[in-house]
């Protein structure tokens, strides 16, 4: 299976274990890949699910990337702050969380409940991943799947709660 081929379905460890092979095949400084080989090295079957942010600081995490079903999920919100997404009751978790796995680094695997700018409420999982910019971790590249259907029109407009999570240190 393919991220980018159907509706989107729960992510499996099949599909967690082929991003992160993929992610692990890229060109490294130290323990990480780099921003630059992933951007040379894009997956098309997860590219339209990714976004990449910087991780500037605790209050900035600008988005470099938003593949195009998450355009067409979320809106278009490259080069804008990520944590403005974010409800306040999880921005601090969600920054704690950036701020761990690029400073560890380590992965971390997420599912949390989005609402709709209808009001309906819809799960995503996200699977996010350290990458290496300027010899240092300082970028997030994210696997993102929503799991429900968007009804035509309807876009999700913030993250409100996260579920679950794990952490993985597994680096080779």
């Amino acid at each position: 299976m393919t991220p980018a081929d159907g509706p989107p379905r729960s992510v499996g460890p099949g599909v967690e274990r082929a991003f992160l092979a993929h992610w692990k095949s890229l060109r490294q400084e130290g323990l990480l890949p780099t921003l630059a080989a992933f951007l040379d090295r894009p997956h098309p079957g997860f590219a339209p699910w990714l976004n990449i942010l910087d991780v500037v600081s605790e209050t900035e995490m600008p988005v470099r990337f938003f593949g195009t079903r998450l355009v067409d999920s979320f809106g278009e919100i490259t080069r804008l702050n990520f944590l403005d997404f974010l409800n306040a009751d999880v921005r601090g978790r969600v920054v704690r969380g950036h701020m761990l796995t690029v400073e560890t680094p380590c992965g971390w695997a997420t599912q949390a409940r989005s609402i709709t700018n209808s009001g309906r409420e819809m799960v995503a999982e996200t699977v996010t991943l350290p990458l290496a910019r300027n010899g240092k971790p300082a970028s997030l590249v994210k696997f993102t799947n929503v799991i429900e259907h968007l009804e035509y029109r309807e876009s999700l407009v913030t993250v409100d709660r996260v579920y679950s999570e794990h952490r993985s240190e597994e680096h080779t």
